[in-house]
């Protein structure tokens, strides 16, 4: 049988199928159309802040001595804006840019995990507006290890690591910093603030958006939270790149006091 004529009665037998082939093509394609729309649908009804972006370090820490600063911005839309440490009895710290516009009580937002534990803010403070430092007191519902305070700051050539929810992740990751200089006062383009240390990535991740507030630590003892990075929009990758942060052992008296001054008040309450 020639070729052409085979290819003919091939047609022919095929052809009182093909309406029926065409049917189930078309709901073949439709189905995976409609995967498609709802794939797509699923994540455009969420906020843009929780569709994960690349971060500098994609390596997940499940490190619950950390969470997410959720700040409500409007009626309809919470935000993602930091990432905030525990250190105990309900406290946590993180920078004083992060808390802005929330004011002490009045403050709407919450404290969210990787393991999905979430507290809400009962309260927020600050020292001054040159410390870029703030404790946030939150209600039940994380359990969660502590950060030590430190004893000292860090100083020139010390290496520490940075962790935080950087580029939208919902998990942390973690960087490695050495310090490399220690200013009394830093301007920034947002301000002055006080006490700020200077680092350096010693390996290929670095900071970037969603880190600020995170903790520069050593072990168990948090010595600094984020401030500033170099401009890093797209969360790329630079050994070497430029960080700051703010130190925490000037402020360690004030925030042992204010951390016994709450417990001590609600005590009393009993």
């Amino acid at each position: 049988m020639t070729g052409s004529l085979r290819h003919i009665m091939q047609l022919a037998f095929l052809s009182p199928l093909l309406p029926v082939l065409l049917v189930f093509g078309s709901l073949f394609i439709g189905m995976k159309f409609e995967s498609t729309l709802l794939m797509d649908s699923g994540r455009e009804g969420l906020p843009a802040e929780m569709i994960s972006l690349k971060s500098s370090s994609k390596v997940v820490q499940q490190d619950d001595r950390v969470g997410q600063l959720w700040i409500k911005e409007s009626e309809k839309t919470m935000k993602k804006r930091c990432t905030v440490n525990h250190l105990r009895n309900g406290f946590w710290i993180t920078a004083r840019h992060c808390v802005q516009g929330l004011n002490g009580q009045s403050a709407s937002g919450f404290i969210r995990q990787y393991d999905g534990q979430s507290a809400k803010v009962e309260d927020v403070y600050t020292k001054g507006e040159t410390e870029d430092v703030a404790l946030i007191k939150v209600s039940d519902g994380i359990n969660a290890d502590s950060f030590e305070l430190p004893t000292k700051s860090l100083t020139f050539n010390d290496e520490a690591s940075l962790i935080g929810y950087g580029g939208y992740h919902d998990f942390p990751s973690t960087a490695e910093v050495r310090v490399v200089a220690y200013y009394d006062k830093y301007s920034f383009e947002a301000g002055s603030f006080s006490n700020i240390l200077q680092s350096v990535a010693t390996t290929d991740a670095w900071s970037c958006s969603g880190d600020s507030g995170g903790a520069i630590y050593s072990g168990n003892t948090i010595y600094a939270v984020h401030t500033a990075g170099g401009a890093n929009p797209t969360c790329q990758d630079r050994r070497g790149g430029k960080m700051w942060h703010s130190d925490i052992f000037p402020y360690a008296d004030w925030i042992n006091s204010l951390m016994k001054e709450t417990q001590d008040s609600s005590e009393g309450y009993r």
